[in-house]
């Protein structure tokens, strides 16, 4: 079937056309600009936090000899806000001592009051004593966040599980409201699903200073599901957790926390690394008042979720940008408009040999045309 269309006709055809073309590259740079800020709103829900661990070694000298010594030290971990009032939750190995905690209060006496000591630190015995252990929480500057122009803040901490039986913490800091809260998955993930990690990296804060250094976010996906030696279950993912992270949250495609980076096995050169098991976790937060099934927002479908597989991790409920909405019923109108105006031109007649079509206007043919550790812990993240 042939149309007549006129001169008039095709040059507006052509303009519909055009502004259609622009109007798609405009949304699709929106879209983009959306993702990235969802992005910039997931760090906003991440801390730091730091744990400070005060009290006395008792060395050992020559002859049997005992002096006490005051000590401290200090370990950095990540946090996430859990809830809009205020709490963060963590690992539960941030909050608690260990041998490195002990090795590090023996280095610092030694380096503190120039002792001679015979043998390494490591394989030193020394009685020691922690009297208080204080967790505060800060954000860098860069990710503008509530608490990112502000000292540390010292947070309560409200309970912590033991690193083989949850590895769970909760702090809180007292008068903070509308916190930009990370919702927790309602099910646990399922073996492949993408998962990314987030966390402050000690190796990067070697090289960034303090308050430019955003979250580093780490793509991996779930391995297995596994159980410590305690009973309580885990998550093994391949998503890169190195020292600092331990603590962070790790989120799945829809921007929903499955897991806190928790642990890693020493001495493998691949990613196997371990988060908390998100029933566990929901039951922990729950215990303790945050009410995790109150603020879950809806979770896109496995296809919606591939939809974009490149595309930034969004951030739960961000929404569809208003702007991609316009857009989108500006072309639906300009495709209306092509369509009345298809739909009025008339067929063209057959001519008879040598005469021309009626009003010299050109012909067309119709065509068919055709998507984890703080910083420090050995064997934790």
């Amino acid at each position: 079937m042939q149309l007549q269309i006129s001169w008039l006709s095709k040059r507006l055809l052509a303009v519909l056309v055009a502004l259609i073309a622009a109007f798609i590259t405009v949304a699709l740079g929106a879209t983009s600009a959306a993702a990235q800020t969802t992005a910039q709103d997931i760090d906003k829900s991440v801390v730091w936090v730091k744990t400070t661990y005060e009290g006395r070694v008792d060395v050992l000298f020559a002859g049997n000899v005992t002096k006490p010594y005051e000590a401290s030290t200090t370990f950095s971990c990540t946090g996430w806000f859990s809830s809009g009032s205020g709490h963060i939750s963590t690992a539960g190995h941030c909050l608690q001592e260990s041998r490195d905690v002990v090795l590090s209060l023996y280095a610092n006496v030694i380096a503190q009051n120039n002792l001679q000591i015979t043998g390494k630190v490591e394989d030193q015995t020394w009685p020691y004593k922690v009297d208080k252990i204080t967790a505060q929480v800060r954000q860098p500057a860069v990710v503008n966040g509530p608490l990112s122009n502000s000292d540390w803040l010292v947070a309560e901490v409200i309970e912590q599980e033991p690193f083989l039986n949850g590895d769970n913490a909760l702090l809180r800091v007292s008068n903070l409201t509308n916190t930009p809260f990370l919702t927790v998955a309602s099910t646990k993930p399922a073996v492949g699903d993408e998962v990314t990690a987030i966390g402050f990296p000690g190796s990067v804060d070697s090289v960034t200073a303090d308050t430019q250094q955003p979250p580093s976010h780490k793509k991996g996906s779930v391995s297995s599901f596994s159980t410590t030696d305690n009973g309580s279950p885990v998550t093994e993912i391949d998503a890169g957790v190195s020292q600092g992270m331990s603590g962070g949250p790790t989120i799945d495609a829809a921007g929903n926390v499955v897991g806190t980076n928790s642990f890693k096995l020493n001495g493998e050169s691949q990613p196997f690394n371990f988060i908390t098991d998100t029933e566990k976790m929901r039951t922990f937060l729950n215990r303790n008042g945050v009410d995790v099934a109150a603020q879950l927002r809806p979770v896109p479908t496995q296809s919606q979720a591939q939809a974009v597989p490149t595309a930034p991790v969004a951030m739960p409920d961000s929404g569809t940008p208003v702007i991609v909405w316009v857009l989108g019923v500006l072309v639906l109108a300009l495709l209306a408009t092509v369509g009345v105006l298809v739909w009025k031109l008339k067929p063209n007649h057959k001519t008879a040999p040598g005469q021309q079509s009626p009003q010299n206007q050109e012909t067309q043919e119709t065509q068919e045309t055709q998507p984890i550790p703080r910083q420090e812990p050995t064997d934790q993240a």
